[in-house]
This record gives structure tokens, sequence and C-alpha cells, in this order.
């Protein structure tokens, strides 16, 4: 099978469209990605419409068997109607909110156009079936084969921090981490020079991706994760990040993470901040050090035996292949 894949990069590692390329490609089949934002050129009408017909003319040169567009809130109304015309089977896979509601621009306005939808949270599955009747629950994955791998070897790491917090700001998260002001945390990831003199000094203004990203997890104790507003019922590919790199996560509790990880015995859920603090403390306490070890490998366990791109592409094409 021959599949074009449009995604948010170009196809380089360490980006979600080279991970999943890579795994159509693992997985015997011809694959190829491009940029659906390439050049920012989505960000006005005009140039996004010119956008789109050099998509819809490099698509039509690759003549692929199977279009698979990962969000596509810029892919205008119609596109996909006119792949599916060619014979092309059309497949979303979208890792945020579908419909706008907590950020208008993550709205994908031709949801109906897709022979297949799938979505990262199952909490969106009703109300896509109102649009297309072929959406389904398909959750995030991490790509520990070459992206998300082990960078320190667990028995040989010197921490350098008790926790950290690597991901984007948002009001939500700062309140939540302002509660660790006095611990060895490093906090880094997109827009957090918002944060007022409480946290400054844990931040770190760097953005870490790809392996930088994973030495980081390494270097850390305890990560922590906190989710998003679009998460309601799933998780973050971030859940599933930390444990690829085999280091130790606390999470915040979502309705799903039982049917993917082992609470207590793969991963390390918290309820509320007053947990959060509660269950870092016991972890980062040096007695405790040889189940919060066992915790972290048993979670890097599961991520490779059920829970990497490669299985999520699989499940793709299982039901493309129906």
């Amino acid at each position: 099978m021959r599949t074009l894949f449009f995604g948010t990069d170009d196809g380089r590692p360490p980006g979600f469209a080279y991970q999943c390329v890579e795994a159509f490609r693992s997985l015997g089949h011809e694959a190829k990605a491009l940029n659906f934002r390439k050049y920012k050129l989505h960000k006005t009408a005009f140039t996004n419409r010119l956008l789109n017909r050099w998509l819809f003319n490099a698509a039509e040169k690759y003549n692929p068997d199977l279009l698979l567009i990962n969000k596509g809130s810029n892919i205008l109304p119609g596109f996909v109607e006119r792949m599916s015309k060619k014979g092309i089977k059309t497949v979303n896979w979208t890792l945020d909110e579908p419909f706008g509601k907590v950020n208008r621009y993550n709205l994908i306005p031709n949801i109906k156009e897709y022979e297949y939808f799938f979505v990262f949270d199952p909490y969106y599955v009703e109300e896509l079936r109102t649009m297309n009747s072929n959406s389904y629950y398909l959750p995030c994955a991490a790509d520990p084969l070459d992206v998300h791998r082990e960078m320190i070897p667990l028995a040989e790491r010197k921490y350098e921090h008790d926790l950290s917090f690597i991901g984007s700001h948002d009001g939500k998260r700062e309140t939540i981490l302002k509660e660790f002001s006095s611990y060895d945390i490093k906090i880094a990831g997109y827009r957090w020079n918002k944060t007022g003199d409480t946290l400054k000094d844990k931040i770190d203004s760097k953005v870490y991706v790809g392996h930088e990203m994973c030495s980081e997890f390494n270097k850390c104790r305890i990560n922590i994760n906190i989710h998003a507003p679009h998460s309601i019922q799933g998780v973050n590919i971030r859940t599933f990040e930390i444990p690829a790199c085999n280091s130790f996560q606390l999470c915040d509790y979502f309705k799903e993470i039982p049917n993917l990880f082992a609470n207590g015995k793969e991963i390390v859920c918290y309820n509320d901040t007053k947990e959060l603090k509660e269950l870092a403390d016991y972890y980062m306490d040096k007695g405790n050090e040889e189940e919060r070890n066992r915790i972290t490998k048993a979670g890097h366990e599961r991520v490779l035996k059920e829970h990497t791109v490669k299985h999520r592409i699989q499940k793709i094409l299982e039901y493309v292949k129906k």
C-alpha cells in the first residue's frame, strides 16, 4: 500500500509525520509525508488556498492508495471528497479536540468527508458520529524504537532534579506548579515566559524535542504530566512518551487510564494537587527508589508491548482493509 501522510512537519525526525511514515515502512508499505502548514501558508485565507492547491497537485502526482491526515484544520472543505472520488482511501487521526470548542484553531471543517475518522479521546466519538459514522477512538502513542527511547540507563542515572514538567504553558499548569516553588523542579516548554516571579528561577526557556527531551526525562526522578483542557477522558501523547524513555511519571487521572496502564504498577496517577504533592514526596524518598524504578520499568514494557505508533498504524490499516 502506498500512503501519503499530511502532517504539521515535513517528515524529518523527530516529528510525528516522521514517526508515522516510518511505522508504515516498518510494516512493509511505501509512505511519504507532506506538511500542510508548509511555510506557514495556512495563516491567511489566500495563501491557504494556494497551499491546498499545492497539496492536491502533490497528492495527484504521488497517487496514494491511502491519504492519512493528522488534524488537518486548514484542509479546505471539498479537498478530502475530491481525493475520495479518485479512489483514494481517506483517514483522519487527530490528537486534539476536533470541534474548535477549546481552541478555535483546532476546528476540523470537513469531518464528514473522511472515510474513517480517529480521535485520541473517546469522549468525542459520540458527537463525531453525528457527522461521520465511521469515527473511532485511537489513543496517542510513542515511538520508542527511534524517537522516544532511553538515553541514560536507569541504573546509571545521576539525577539533576527531583521533579520536572516539560510541556506548554497554560493557566491550569501554572497554578499547579506554583505549589512546587520550594521544590527542586525544572519547567520547560512553550510560553513559560508568561509566568510571574514565583516560578521564575524554575523555568528553562529551551523547548526540548526528540532525544534531548528524552534525556531531560531521564535526568529527573519524577516527571509530572498535567493535561491540557481538551483531554476529557483520554490522555495526551506525553503519557506514552515518558515511559517510552524508561522514566517515571506522575500523571493526572483520566477515565481511560486503566485501559492503558495499571495504576500504581505501570503509572502513578493523582486526582488533585494535594495528592500530587503527597505522591511526589513519597516517590522522591530514597527508601522508595526501588518501587519507583519497578513502576518505571513496567510502564516502559507496557508501551513497548501495546502503545507504539506502529501499533496505532496497524489498527488504522485493520479498518482500512475491511
